[in-house]
């Protein structure tokens, strides 16, 4: 059974397995596809594949996959984003596509024609083909992504007064944000140890889990002082910090995909919906379900 679908006709957010644009037949020039996926069961594997003269780039804005390519294997989490270049082979190895992930990925040709990429001017366009090839193979991306991708989906769906300029401007939008992105992700410089600590506090907070800086710090195979004076010089703030952003930032995500105000709390740890929304409106300045509304989440009862 076929689950894809391709829009005009406007889509429940994530309410489909597959819902597909093609920006490039509504005079995006070079953005072939840009899907977005919500995987409600386990599927098989990605066989071997190229993309002709184009590139991918997946984001996952929860779950995890296993990619390969070059003969390597990456693990993408929720937050992350997986490259590929024209041409290049890939699959996702011996590893199925799991049961609860969301993914966005988009099919670009960077090859013919690149001064024409998205209907720029030729200059503009040359020098976004060239940054969006030289981005790294994984990179880390805040909720910002996922807005722009959601917004360039309700656009195609709603087809509001010049929605193709719309559309255009938040085509590019996303990709500029994306190469900003990588560059911080690339002057950043971290190393194998805060990479694992990293990968710690992700899985932790998805999971509700409590953290604590020993247990951070066991994790890295440092000391308490050792990881706190490595997180302020490789990620730039302390560990504190960044788990509070991250925490801030998922939460942030699951409010605008409709969760409400307890799901959220709990989903994160918090110890009540009241501890949760105090934590929010701090790092904010609005409560929970202020974002909500701003969001355009649906309304759901328990906030």
């Amino acid at each position: 059974m076929d689950f894809s679908r391709e829009i005009p006709d406007r889509p429940e957010m994530f309410s489909h397995e597959r819902t597909l644009l093609r920006p490039d037949k509504r005079g995006i020039c070079g953005l072939r596809e840009l899907v977005r996926v919500n995987f409600v069961s386990q599927l098989p594997r990605i066989a071997e594949h190229i993309h002709p003269d184009a590139m991918e780039i997946c984001y996952y804005s929860k779950g995890t996959q296993v990619y390969s390519v070059g003969g390597g294997d990456y693990c993408i989490k929720g937050g992350m984003v997986f490259v590929t270049y024209p041409n290049e082979v890939h699959s996702s190895g011996g590893n199925r596509q799991e049961k609860g992930g969301q993914l966005f990925y988009m099919i670009i040709d960077t090859v013919n024609s690149p001064e024409r990429l998205l209907g720029l001017d030729s200059d503009d366009a040359l020098h976004l083909a060239a940054a969006l090839n030289a981005l790294p193979r994984t990179f880390h991306v805040g909720a910002e992504v996922k807005a722009l991708c959601d917004g360039i989906f309700d656009i195609c769906a709603a087809q509001p007064f010049c929605w193709r300029t719309r559309l255009r401007m938040g085509a590019f939008e996303l990709l500029c944000e994306l190469i900003r992105c990588a560059e911080r992700h690339e002057s950043a410089a971290v190393s194998p140890e805060i990479i694992r600590a990293l990968d710690y506090i992700e899985d932790r907070i998805r999971e509700g889990g409590r953290i604590s800086i020993a247990s951070i710090s066991a994790s890295a195979h440092f000391s308490a002082p050792q990881l706190n004076q490595r997180f302020l010089s490789e990620i730039g703030e302390t560990p504190g910090q960044y788990i509070n952003r991250r925490r801030t930032e998922l939460a942030m995500a699951l409010l605008s995909e409709g969760a409400s105000v307890t799901e959220t709390a709990l989903r994160l740890g918090f110890a009540s919906s009241q501890h949760f929304s105090s934590f929010f409106r701090s790092y904010t300045g609005c409560s929970p379900t202020q974002w909500r509304r701003s969001s355009g989440a649906a309304q759901h009862p328990g906030g």
